[in-house]
């Protein structure tokens, strides 16, 4: 055979397979990115190992099976990852400046070491632990070293947020405070001095989830959370795809927020999980990273959650708890009242404590509080109307502070920024900034056990007016830290919560 006749010949058997690598081969091998994929060390974020990943989550991720479609799903198009921002419903600002070009942080330019005095380190290891009280025989030093590490945060944190162009345009500030948080956080990540836009040079990759806004969606709470669960699924695959982060590190180093009741389990659980079986893995593994190895920012931080659905429940020394109300108006209205204001009413409470709620729970604790003898009245109610409400709050000296359906409840910030000390009724509540601020000065903690004992547990404070002073005094210095504030704010909720984040996913302690 002539060589011209040759040459033809391998042209023909060629161009078919030219042809299948480019349509489907190559769409394959930009998904099966290994999750043992490694990346060039950087010098000041180390690689945390809370928990070991399992052998079958380092291999490739499958492709999912084509899910129907929900006539109440959120209305998406996740396959479009922009260059930048994409516009979405929570970016609306009355000011117009939505579209505008994103400005260039303006870094400190005095470089702030990383202190590593050893009483630094001891703050540290507390929050890579998840204590739950500032470390022994440092306390004193808790505002000097939270001071200290927020500063040394603003310098060498950097945050990148995934830009999913996804609407969610079922958003109102009404209702439950505790669910605008994840608002008021995506606001304030946008427009953070510690903000990249080159994902390259960043430390911590932010994926922007709204647990509530999507829990909207359906009709019931298994459907929302199934809603949840999709949209999660699916940013986790396209961000894979467009992104190497989040399978070069195994999930650590990426934060998410649910500030849903739903918690960090339901967003996380699989359609395909049989419940009987909570050890089984979700078959396409990326959920199973983002529970294990990522940092969810909840509302609901209950460290006695068990795990379901296949989903480890909240990790204490991992996950974050955040201040669990976003109504910033009405804490800005709370500085009207003062450590001196009077106080009339020796206990308040106001919502929904009948017998059959919460086995009984909440009736246990005010049945307590009702048989037991204080000096001044207590304040009981089924409800309020606003003004009245804020007005009990700020003439009370006691405020009770149970759980509701979960361990949280907005109500107890509105207590701190009001000055009435909280009585918190709350097992397993992993409260935040908790190796900060020693809780037990500004709040009175009882176990869910001891509901019914509550009454003899908050008499001998009532009997003591300076430790009373003493409590709110103290409430009133660091309520500050417990406010959600619009624009940059050194030390409020958000820098608090990204301060744990840079402490369990970002410095070596």
């Amino acid at each position: 055979m002539s060589c011209k006749w040759r040459a033809a010949a391998l042209c023909a058997l060629l161009v078919p397979q030219i042809f299948l690598l480019q349509t489907g081969i190559l769409r394959d091998l930009k998904l099966q990115l290994s999750f043992a994929e490694q990346a060039e060390p950087q010098q000041d974020i180390p690689d945390p190992a809370p928990q070991d990943i399992p052998e079958s989550l380092q291999q490739d991720v499958p492709d999912s099976p084509q899910e129907e479609e929900d006539e109440d799903a959120v209305p998406e198009d996740l396959s479009l990852l922009l260059a930048g921002e994409g516009k979405t419903s929570f970016e609306e600002e009355e000011s117009g400046e939505a579209n505008a070009p994103e400005a260039t942080p303006a870094w400190p330019t005095e470089a702030v070491p990383e202190v590593r005095t050893s009483t630094t380190q001891a703050f540290c290891r507390c929050a890579q632990l998840g204590g739950e009280q500032p470390p022994e025989g440092l306390r004193s030093f808790a505002q000097e070293e939270l001071k200290n590490l927020l500063k040394e945060m603003r310098q060498k944190l950097r945050l990148f947020i995934y830009p999913i162009n996804f609407h969610c345009g079922r958003f109102e500030r009404r209702g439950n405070r505790g669910y605008w948080v994840e608002k008021n956080f995506y606001d304030r990540a946008k427009s953070s001095s510690m903000r990249v836009t080159d994902a390259a040079k960043a430390t911590i990759y932010y994926i922007p989830t709204f647990t509530s806004c999507w829990r909207t969606y359906g009709r019931t709470r298994a459907a929302g959370s199934q809603n949840a669960a999709k949209n999660i699924r699916r940013m986790l695959e396209d961000l894979s795809l467009h992104y190497p982060y989040f399978k070069r590190y195994r999930g650590r180093r990426h934060i998410w927020v649910s500030v849903h009741d739903m918690g960090k389990t339901e967003p996380l659980a699989c359609e395909e999980q049989d419940i009987q079986l909570p050890q089984e893995m979700c078959r396409d593994h990326l959920p199973n990273v983002l529970a294990i190895n990522s940092s969810v920012l909840a509302n609901t931080a209950d460290t006695m959650e068990p795990r379901k659905f296949g989903v480890y429940g909240f990790n204490r020394a991992v996950d974050v708890s955040l201040v669990c109300n976003a109504d910033s108006n009405l804490a800005q209205t709370s500085f009207k009242v003062s450590a001196t204001n009077p106080r009339i009413w020796s206990v308040f409470f106001s919502g929904k404590w009948d017998k059959e709620y919460l086995d009984g729970l909440r009736w246990r604790a005010i049945r307590s509080i009702q048989s037991t003898h204080f000096r001044k009245p207590s304040m009981i109610s089924t409800g309020q109307r606003p003004k009245a409400y804020l007005a009990s709050l700020a003439t009370s000296e006691l405020c009770l502070a149970p759980r509701g359906s979960r361990v949280w409840s907005p109500r107890l910030f509105e207590m701190l920024w009001f000055g009435c000390i909280p009585v918190i009724v709350a097992t397993g509540y992993l409260l935040p900034a908790a190796c900060f601020i020693e809780w037990r000065e500004i709040a009175i903690m009882v176990p869910e056990e001891d509901a019914d004992k509550v009454g003899e547990i908050i008499r001998p404070f009532l009997e003591d007016k300076s430790r009373l002073d003493q409590m709110r005094k103290k409430i009133f210095q660091v309520r500050k830290h417990f406010m959600w504030q619009p624009k940059e704010s050194h030390g409020d909720a958000f820098e608090l919560a990204m301060l744990d984040v840079y402490l369990k996913q970002q410095r070596v302690c």
